[in-house]
């Protein structure tokens, strides 16, 4: 009976098999003695196992693909990276960008504008007169106390009316010839004047420290321009001249009366203060209370300028006038 076992290996095997399961021995060869146990041959001597062809051509394949994946890792790995250069950062300087300004736009074309004619308001029926037609009677100081009363007096030399404008100022020196003070007359009381008559100008200045010993007056003359008429007639009346309540200043008031037919609307009122010898000491000039007086009205007024005068100038003045005109602004 052939054996169920293979020789070699000891493998179980089937009735019909030609070749061992377990080693690939040929199983057609004569069994060992009995008592002879036979033991596996060495790995060199076992013949190789037969593999099927499509396995291998699998296999080898297999390998195919891997060497070829693992070359080109092996290939890319080992390849030089190119080292990118690191940007340069360029600061733009902002007086650069200056030096390409934006074009100006052009600038449109506009017709010359023509400005139209003006008409001119028609000046004062009055005309520019010679200065040498007037003659400063009169200039000086006069100390009251804390106060320098400044009095100016222009004679009309004729034959012509006189109408006198702005302009008209005075210096003050003392008698060291140190100057002490300087301004500008408002007012000229009348303001026409006839020939042979006088107008006058008055200011006043307060010494607020020490004493001041009152020198020479330098006056310049005003603007003249002669005139047709003296203007419409004004009257005063119930005038009252003496102190104030507390006796310290002038208190000078009364009537002005519009003898003409038109309404005046600058009335002006001043009172002059002669010495012995009939030269103006000091004076006053103002608008009255209600400057507007209708044709042939009557309006009270109260001389606001005369209170800045000293009391003692009452009892300087050997005489006093008031005058009353209606002011016009000259050119």
């Amino acid at each position: 009976m052939q054996a169920r076992f293979c020789p070699q290996c000891g493998a179980p095997r089937g009735a019909g098999d030609r070749f061992c399961r377990g080693c690939g021995r040929d199983l057609s060869e004569a069994p060992p003695p009995d008592g002879v146990r036979s033991f596996p041959a060495a790995a060199s001597d076992v013949p190789p196992r037969s593999v099927p062809p499509l396995l291998a051509i699998g296999v080898v394949l297999i390998l195919l693909v891997v060497a070829v994946s693992g070359g080109l890792l092996v290939s890319s790995a080992m390849r030089p990276r190119p080292t990118a250069a690191p940007l340069a950062v360029v600061a733009t300087p902002t007086a650069l960008l200056a030096l390409s300004p934006a074009p100006a736009p052009a600038a449109p074309s506009v017709a010359p504008y023509v400005l139209p004619p003006v008409s001119l308001p028609p000046l004062p029926a009055v005309t520019p007169a010679s200065v040498a037609s007037i003659k400063l009677v009169s200039a000086r100081a006069t100390a009251v106390g804390y106060q320098i009363m400044i009095a100016a007096q222009f004679k009309n030399l004729g034959p012509d009316l006189v109408a006198l404008g702005d302009g008209a100022a005075y210096i003050l020196y003392a008698t060291d010839g140190s100057l002490i003070t300087s301004g500008t007359f408002l007012l000229p009381l009348p303001q026409v004047i006839a020939a042979g008559q006088s107008a006058y100008y008055f200011d006043t200045y307060v010494v607020t420290e020490g004493s001041v010993s009152v020198g020479r007056v330098e006056v310049t003359p005003p603007r003249l321009y002669s005139a047709t008429d003296l203007g419409p007639p004004i009257t005063l009346s119930d005038v009252s001249v003496g102190s104030d309540a507390y006796g310290v200043t002038v208190d000078v008031k009364g009537i002005a009366i519009n003898g003409g037919s038109d309404d005046l609307q600058n009335v002006v009122v001043g009172i002059i203060f002669f010495d012995r010898n009939g030269r103006p000491i000091g004076g006053a000039v103002d608008n009255v209370a209600t400057p507007v007086i209708g044709g042939g009205q009557r309006r009270g007024f109260q001389m606001l300028a005369a209170s800045v005068l000293p009391v003692g100038v009452l009892n300087m003045a050997a005489s006093h006038k008031l005058i009353a005109y209606n002011w016009s602004p000259l050119p």
